[in-house]
This record gives structure tokens, sequence and C-alpha cells, in this order.
């Protein structure tokens, strides 16, 4: 019983937590879709900025569901894992950027991985609780740009994906303490 009273510790503080993130991901995404606008697909930006408002529109109903019920051992599993899912989901769409509105041009690269970066070091305080959730994420977000990076063969692109990479892995060392 002491292990479930833990695990429902941990869930507590991701769903404390969670507002930060629900705040954030759409703000960052109205500055990506403007500053973006002209220069990337419109379509496939206009389908990712959506796609962030309807996840996030989500784990907001999520976490008002969540702060409404008692936490068992019969609701717990329901919670872990649609905040997975939804995390994921997040994750998949800003590492799925690299493909479907990543610029040409480096500064607006730049600014996408600045964004992806930040992200991801807020979550790292968060998730890290649950190390395959934190895992998840880490590779669903930055994978995607180690990917385009390194297909690209130019002397920054290699320095991009090796720090992508270097910063990927110092994260993951950390989530693990």
């Amino acid at each position: 019983m002491k292990h479930f009273e833990i695990e429902i510790q941990k869930l507590n503080h991701i769903y404390d937590n969670v507002v930060s993130g629900i705040i954030a991901v759409p703000l960052l995404s109205a500055i990506i879709f403007y500053s973006y606008y002209g220069i990337v697909n419109s379509q496939h930006l206009s389908i990712w900025f959506m796609l962030n408002l309807i996840v996030i529109f989500m784990r907001g109903f999520l976490l008002l569901s969540y702060r409404k019920t008692t936490i068992t051992q019969d609701n717990f599993s329901f919670y872990y894992k649609t905040f997975f899912v939804l995390s994921s989901a997040t994750a998949l769409l800003w590492g799925g950027a690299a493909f479907y509105i990543f610029p040409s041009q480096v500064e607006y690269q730049i600014i996408i991985l600045l964004f992806v970066a930040g992200l991801i070091s807020g979550v790292s305080i968060n998730i890290s609780l649950f190390h395959s959730m934190y895992v998840t994420y880490l590779l669903l977000a930055l994978i995607p740009y180690i990917y385009v990076f390194s297909i690209e063969q130019t002397h920054i692109s290699f320095m991009l994906a090796t720090s992508i990479f270097l910063y990927m892995f110092i994260l993951y060392i950390i989530g693990k303490k």
C-alpha cells in the first residue's frame, strides 16, 4: 500500500504542475504560428497549431476532471495513462514540427529549437518522476530534430544535431536521479 501512496503523490505532483504547460504551449504555438506564417507551408502550420490547441484543451479537461476526483487504485491507471498519452502527443507535435513546419532559414530553426528546449526543461521538472513518461517525451520531442539536422550534412547542422543529442543525453541522466 505504501508504494501506491507514493505513486499517488507523484501523480499529484505532475497534475499540480501541469498548469504552466497548459499556459506555455498555446503561447509558444501562437508565436510560432505568427512568426512562421508565410515562411512555411501555411496549411501544415495551421493544422499543427490547431492540433496543439486540441491537445491543450484535452489536457485542461483532464486536469479539471482530476481535481474533482479522489484517486484510487481503480482510477489511478486512467489518469496516469491519459496524462502519458496527452504529454506524448504534445511532444510528438513539437518534435513533428521538424518535418512539417521546419523552415529552411537557420534563424527560424533556432527559434523553434529554443522553444522545444524550454518546453523540455519545464517538463523535466514535472514528469521525470515517471521515468518512462519522461524518456518518451524526450525522444518524441528531440529525435526528429537530430534526424533532420543529421541528413542536412552541413557543418552547422552537424553541430546542431550533436548539441541536441548531448542536451537529450544530459537531460536523460538528470531525469534518472
